[in-house]
């Protein structure tokens, strides 16, 4: 307005005043514009700091977006590295609470800046001690990065480190955004961790169940075949004068059951292998003839007088297969059909292809009463449960059938109908 008046209003190079209130004008306007420029400077800044907030809201949800999606803990750690990497522009280190390096993120990825290997002395004293450390600190400042202790219930569980210099120093804000993002990982890390507790409580629950319901199921399932020998071996001791004829036929039974019990021992053994993950599934290519034909030529051995109808396609048929464990599968379904089906029935099994699935029947007359089959229904739908009143080894049979199936990432279902019973297998 000054210059205005001094250059362009008459009398020229003058500031001639006309009217008194002219001064109280001129102050006036000068006083507004001061208010309306700061005003404006005030308002420019808290729209930059509204846009800088929203980023890092912005920030925060994507953050936990991949939380949300993360497996382990290692994948929480790569997550937060490479998006506070990207965020400060800076090398970020993330170690565990012993100092060993669980992810590291750099923006070029061709140059370090930091020193790892001398760093990590800094990250195992921030750890202990609960403190930040390196430099911009008071503690251990000659190091070339800057580290945070990640707590959850007064316990370190990592420890963030990032590059900083003078040149590429963190301001405040940066500083306490930081610490949100590390108040945010520390609530993360600690959900993790108490999943995983979770996870193996549960685990060891259900190990002790299963093997609680196992000696149950051995128990009651061992019983007829020890009271039949214990018996046999009485009558023996006792009479004096049974017959030739009648001894071979003891004895025989004797044998019988000494090898069906051997036959469930190794069942048990091979359930609980499998369930501890102790046993390994070696599958490979093999033709299902061979497998039946085992199969078969082991079902003669045991059960001489048995009757087993075998349909197989016309063209040589591979399974991708452990062929031991599924000798064994198929091997105690049969037995389970020649013992609780009708006798002097055959067993009838049956091999068919669907794409890329192959399904195995085995039929069999006599069907199991409904309370029983019931329970084994349940059996296979929850492959951990072991039926403690099964008949003479039949909940133990189809357990280890359907577990080692199940192993083959297979399926497995049991059908009553129309008087006989029916188990299918399918297995890709």
């Amino acid at each position: 307005v000054l210059s205005f008046n001094w250059f362009f209003v008459e009398p020229l190079y003058s500031l001639t005043v006309y009217k008194q209130g002219y001064p109280f004008t001129l102050l006036i306007m000068f006083l507004v514009a001061l208010m309306i420029s700061n005003l404006m400077v005030r308002l420019k800044k808290q729209a930059v700091y509204s846009m800088e907030k929203e980023h890092q809201m912005e920030i925060l949800y994507e953050l936990n977006k991949q939380y949300v999606l993360a497996q382990d803990q290692q994948q929480i750690f790569d997550i937060t590295a490479t998006y506070l990497s990207r965020l400060l522009d800076r090398e970020v280190v993330l170690f565990d609470s012993e100092g060993q390096v669980k992810s590291v993120h750099r923006v070029d990825r061709k140059k370090s800046r930091l020193n790892i290997s001398e760093e990590i002395a800094v990250a195992v004293w921030t750890a202990k001690n609960q403190q930040e450390a390196g430099n911009g600190t008071d503690t251990l400042g000659g190091a070339k990065g800057f580290y945070l202790p990640i707590l959850t219930n007064g316990k370190v569980v990592a420890v963030l480190g990032m590059e900083r210099s003078h040149s590429h120093d963190l301001q405040n804000d940066q500083l306490n955004y930081l610490k949100l993002l590390i108040t945010q990982l520390a609530t993360i890390l600690e959900q993790n961790q108490l999943k995983n507790e979770k996870e193996q409580i549960e685990l060891e629950n259900e190990r002790e169940r299963v093997r609680s319901n196992l000696l149950r199921a051995v128990s009651h399932d061992l019983r007829t075949p020890l009271t039949a020998i214990s018996g046999i071996a009485e009558t023996l001791n006792n009479e004096k004068s049974v017959s030739k004829e009648t001894q071979q036929k003891l004895l025989q039974d004797i044998q019988d059951e000494s090898q069906w019990l051997i036959r469930m021992v190794e069942n048990l053994l091979s359930i609980t292998r499998i369930n501890m993950n102790t046993m390994k599934v070696n599958k490979s290519a093999e033709p299902i003839e061979e497998i039946i034909e085992a199969v078969y030529s082991h079902l003669k051995k045991v059960y001489p007088d048995s009757q087993l109808d075998v349909v197989l396609p016309e063209n040589m048929l591979f399974i991708q297969a452990d062929p031991i464990l599924i000798e064994q599968a198929l091997f105690n379904l049969i037995e389970n059909a020649l013992r609780h089906g009708e006798k002097q029935q055959p067993v009838r099994l049956t091999v068919s292809q669907n794409g890329e699935e192959t399904r195995i029947e085995i039929r069999n007359k006599g069907e199991i009463p409904i309370e029983q089959f019931q329970k084994i229904q349940n059996n296979l739908t929850q492959p951990n449960e072991v039926p403690v009143d099964s008949k003479n080894g039949l909940g133990i049979g189809l357990s280890i059938v359907n577990t080692i199936i199940r192993a083959h990432n297979g399926q497995m279902e049991m059908i009553a109908d129309n008087g006989e019973t029916i188990v299918r297998i399918y297995l890709k």
